[in-house]
């Protein structure tokens, strides 16, 4: 097809084809949308085409696919699979420094980055038995 007969219409037409009829998620239709709204300014600085027709068009919402699909719901692990997997870890793969990691993060909520930037003096471990002690985070390290 000639660049010249690349109307709005013809690209409404490409656009709902690619969302509704191939059923791609909007981000991948938003991004060949972009790759190829960039491609026509470029046509349009060239002197190839007088405007460029992706400005008139809108891109939908959601998809079909997209409002088909439940709602996220999130699935946190239980104790016994967080257990099992610092199991694994250790016994199978052989490192038990990241079982501990494993353990430690998941029950503490520290992130990757926090958890490497922590010294001895960040965990405070409690004076009397059966208390709880505290992780004080105060530095990352990538």
């Amino acid at each position: 097809m000639p660049l010249v007969e690349a109307t709005a219409v013809f690209l409404v037409v490409v656009v709902l084809y690619l969302a509704v009829v191939v059923t791609l998620a909007r981000s991948t239709v938003k991004h060949a949308y972009d790759v190829l709204r960039r491609i026509l300014d470029v046509a349009v600085v060239d002197g190839a085409i007088p405007a460029n027709p992706c400005h008139s068009v809108r891109l939908p919402r959601k998809t079909s696919a997209e409002s088909d699909k439940p709602e996220f719901a999130p699935q946190p692990l239980t104790s016994e699979q967080i257990s099992s997997v610092a199991d694994y870890i250790a016994r199978v793969q052989g490192y038990p420094i990241y079982a501990l990691a494993v353990t430690f993060s998941t029950f503490t909520g520290v992130r990757a980055g926090e958890l490497a930037g922590l010294n001895v003096g960040d965990i405070l471990l409690p004076e009397v038995e059966g208390r709880g002690g505290a992780v004080r985070v105060v530095r990352t390290r990538r």
